[in-house]
């Protein structure tokens, strides 16, 4: 059998690692917002990459102790920059005494006790690193990136392998087969590492491509003038909540809020102008949507809307009366408008269980029936479906 060089191999292994980690950088994440040492997840990678080349050099060129001593202390170095470029991936914090303190605190224990110089207490922290950089990625499963798998597959053997080679130089030391067991510890590693350099370089790709379509999903469903929610997503949360209202027994209220003369507005001040007061009003209508299934939208033109669930109808209409007031506090001069000021009329209409099944275009319906009351009760006014409520808040908005 011809006689297995390592040195040539250690050598071959470095070179094609080197130019992996090179490609790395290159081809790094430019868009991850820095991460440590502004290289991202994907070039602290690449100089764990890199760093674990230059320890396969020197394990592979110096003489015995040193050869051990620097390469072993590199090699745990770049098992720590891979646990943390997962950390950074992960979006968590780098920590740097973790960092250095493995290969560091290796290189001082095994110079104060020479017994340890072997190959299992470096295998034993290998794994340790490995284990730890697969806990990481581990919780980007919410993510759902299909390439995760893939890369925790990889972790999963590698760490594996670590042991194994622990266990093997504590058990069964010395069965004159160390060099192929070197050989194939090195072969291993290099291609697990060109297999998470690849994996990597998917894992980012795919994360941005997921971001990057939530944000343009987050945009689709905002009102772009008023920042406000806009018609499709009061569509989409409005079917949701009739759904959950309906399985529950709960209620759920629909307030429509149209700015009183608006159009005359527009003729009086501009466009420009009129975009201003509509976010005004917009900025007033969020603050009455604190709560978590509370959603502010803009309905159309100058008509918004308020969905509000699990409240009841004597609590819509207060909270609708509250909206009018806050309007007319802001006090937006409006000459064509009531009382000088911009205001709004509001229409509220509740569902509950006791009204027996009911659809959302029925809600709706009901709402804008109550809305347009409000418009023929002289404006800047609340009503609501509920006959009783609706007369006292207009006798309250005659006061005001």
């Amino acid at each position: 059998m011809t006689p297995l060089h390592l040195p040539t191999l250690f050598l071959i292994c470095a070179l094609i690692m080197n130019w992996l980690g090179l490609l790395m950088l290159v081809l790094r994440d430019r868009t991850s917002g820095g991460g440590a040492l502004g290289l991202g997840p994907l070039g602290v990678w690449a100089v764990a990459v890199l760093v674990g080349a230059a320890g396969l050099l020197v394990a592979g060129e110096l003489e015995p102790p040193l050869d051990r001593l620097a390469g072993n202390s590199l090699l745990l170095l770049a098992a720590g920059l891979s646990w943390t470029a997962a950390r950074l991936f992960a979006e968590r914090s780098m920590v740097p005494w973790v960092l250095l303190g493995g290969p560091l605190g290796w290189l001082a224990v095994t110079l104060t006790v020479p017994a340890l110089q072997g190959v299992w207490p470096v295998s034993t922290l290998g794994a340790v690193f490995t284990a730890a950089t697969f806990w990481e990625l581990w919780r980007c499963r919410p993510e759902r990136l299909p390439a995760l798998p893939v890369a925790l597959l990889l972790l999963f053997v590698h760490a594996g392998v670590y042991f194994a080679r622990a266990l093997v130089d504590v058990v069964a030391a010395h069965t004159g087969a160390e060099a192929w067991i070197e050989a194939s510890l090195l072969i291993e590693g290099m291609l697990h590492t060109i297999g998470m350099g690849l994996v990597l370089l998917a894992l980012t790709a795919e994360r941005s491509s997921a971001r990057a379509t939530e944000v343009l999903r987050q945009q689709a469903m905002i009102d772009g003038l008023t920042g406000l929610a806009n018609r499709r997503q009061l569509d989409q949360r409005l079917a949701a909540e009739h759904r959950r209202a309906t399985r529950h027994g709960s209620t759920l209220a629909l307030m429509l809020i149209d700015a009183d003369h608006f159009k005359r507005y527009n003729d009086r001040y501009g466009h420009l102008d009129g975009d201003t007061c509509l976010r005004t009003i917009a900025a007033s209508l969020s603050r009455f949507a604190g709560r978590s299934g509370d959603l502010a939208a803009r309905f159309g033109g100058e008509e918004f809307a308020l969905l509000l669930p699990g409240i009841s109808s004597a609590g819509a209409a207060a909270l609708a009366e509250q909206v009018r007031l806050a309007i007319r506090a802001r006090a937006i001069p409006h000459l064509g408008g009531v009382d000088g000021r911009v205001t709004v009329s509001i229409g509220v209409a509740v569902w509950d269980e006791t009204q027996g099944p009911a659809t959302i275009d029925a809600l709706l319906r009901r709402a804008d029936r109550a809305l347009y009351a409000a418009k023929a009760a002289g404006r800047d006014t609340v009503c609501t479906a509920d006959a009783p409520v609706r007369a006292a808040l207009q006798t309250t908005a005659r006061v005001a």
